[in-house]
């Protein structure tokens, strides 16, 4: 059974996934390449991050931040094509996406491994903790996870 905290978690990431392909089918502008790039804006980054002093010391935590930090940037790399103006745009764009896709299903295959192995699936906090806040855990007085550490496990 996935524990709520992580069902809501991957939720969140599929929701702003379909917000990033109306950002693409309407082209509007509203978001750019640079702030997709920004995993620490979306819901799911924000949770992710609380969660670094409970499991820094698994590697499938690591793990789901490095795989969280490739969608962002597979997303930011969508939409710099599809905006590109290239007349093969829509093309690349196609194949961009599928590399977003693959990208997504493994986060969630990830995170469904995670809520498995997790013992202490009791303490996770919940995404409803983290609603309604507009800046990362760091801006907060939380320690920030260092980019250059994301990708590996610290010990």
């Amino acid at each position: 059974m996935v524990n709520n905290s992580f069902a809501t978690a991957i939720v969140a990431h599929l929701g702003w996934k379909s917000m990033l392909q109306s950002v693409l089918e309407s082209r509007s502008g509203e978001v750019s390449p640079g702030d997709l790039r920004q995993d620490d804006r979306c819901r799911f980054g924000h949770w992710l991050r609380r969660l670094e002093d409970l499991y820094r010391d698994q590697d499938i935590y690591w793990r789901c931040c490095e795989l969280h930090r490739q969608f962002h940037e597979t997303a930011a790399n969508v939409l710099e094509i599809a905006m590109s103006g290239r007349p093969d745009a829509d093309v690349a764009a196609l194949e961009a996406t599928r590399a977003l896709d693959a990208v997504s299903e493994s986060l969630t295959a990830a995170m469904l491994e995670w809520s498995s192995l997790s013992t202490s699936a009791s303490q996770v906090p919940g995404m409803d903790e983290i609603e309604g806040r507009s800046r990362p855990p760091s801006a907060e007085g939380k320690p920030a996870i260092r980019r250059s550490g994301r990708n590996r496990h610290p010990k």
